[in-house]
């Protein structure tokens, strides 16, 4: 009667219906807690449920069904850049409500992987939303084990899915970019250099990831400088390989000075056409951090 009422609930939720990189993973841990998360790509309007399974998929349907699904949903409204933590043992949630409609979600130390989905019932999806793989062989052309998983053909690796090697039992991802574009932030998110691993100690998810905006934080690179460099006319400004900063999309940007402060420079959008700014090197004596305004 549970499970029917929260298929009537969840399943008739249209308002929502998400795409292929709509969300994203920002952490998986395959050591106890067991914690994962995942930030929204894209605003929720009248609430949504996705499911999260560690079954591996295979061409057009399950490799396997012997392991587990989650059902995370939420009633409600949620802007891009939410970023949600979800705990399999006690099934919760920092946000939304989590129900372990599948018992058996237990992501294997030795290798496994997440699949997020919409659809009409467990084990049925109709969109495939995000993947994420620790085992050591990959998205497999043919699985074989039970952690062994295909990626779906929805899904591209790099894209809207991410294989996390060598294998490491816990990934986090490092928090280059914590607000901007979504594409952006998809960007950041699908490249593995922008993750951490530790094989013993699990993450507690940081959930760095602020929200989505048309204004783009700055991005800390590693490197042996402190040039930040932008314009107003290029979406991309390659400061060369000794720079630790970048904007992107930077909308036209104006100078209004540090305001006394070496570590803090202030960007508006400028709104005269007729004068656009030229190319700018800076040199920072200081950690340059992003500001809100």
């Amino acid at each position: 009667m549970i499970l029917l009422s929260l298929c009537l609930l969840v399943c008739g939720m249209r308002a929502s219906d998400l795409g292929p990189g709509d969300i994203a993973f920002t952490s998986m841990n395959a050591d106890a807690p067991k914690i994962f998360s995942f930030v929204l790509l894209t605003d929720i309007q009248d609430s949504t449920g996705i499911y999260f399974t560690d079954n591996g998929w295979n061409d057009t349907s399950w490799h396997n069904t012997s392991e587990g699904t989650l059902l995370w949903y939420y009633i409600g409204n949620l802007p891009c850049g939410t970023e949600i933590r979800i705990h399999p043992g006690p099934d919760s949630s920092n946000i939304g409500d989590i129900v372990d409609v599948d018992n058996g979600f237990d992501i294997n130390a030795s290798g496994d992987a997440i699949l997020a989905y919409h659809g009409t019932g467990l084990n049925l999806p109709t969109t495939f939303l995000a993947g994420v793989n620790i085992d050591n062989g990959g998205w497999l052309t043919t699985p074989v084990n039970a952690t062994d998983s295909k990626l779906p053909p929805e899904l591209t690796d790099g894209v809207d899915a991410i294989l996390l090697n060598p294998h490491q039992d816990n990934w986090q991802y490092s928090c280059v970019r914590t607000r901007g574009l979504a594409t952006s932030i998809r960007q950041e998110l699908m490249d593995v250099s922008n993750w951490v691993f530790n094989n013993v100690t699990p993450y507690t998810p940081d959930a760095c990831v602020k929200g989505c905006s048309e204004i783009e934080d700055y991005v800390k690179r590693p490197g042996s400088g402190n040039t930040l460099c932008f314009d107003g006319s290029d979406d991309y400004v390659d400061c060369g390989s000794g720079s630790d900063f970048q904007i992107q999309e930077a909308l036209q940007p104006v100078l209004l000075g540090q305001m006394n402060r070496p570590d803090l420079l202030v960007l508006q959008e400028r709104q005269d056409p007729q004068h656009p700014m030229t190319k700018v090197n800076l040199k920072m004596t200081g950690p340059l951090r992003p500001l809100s305004l």
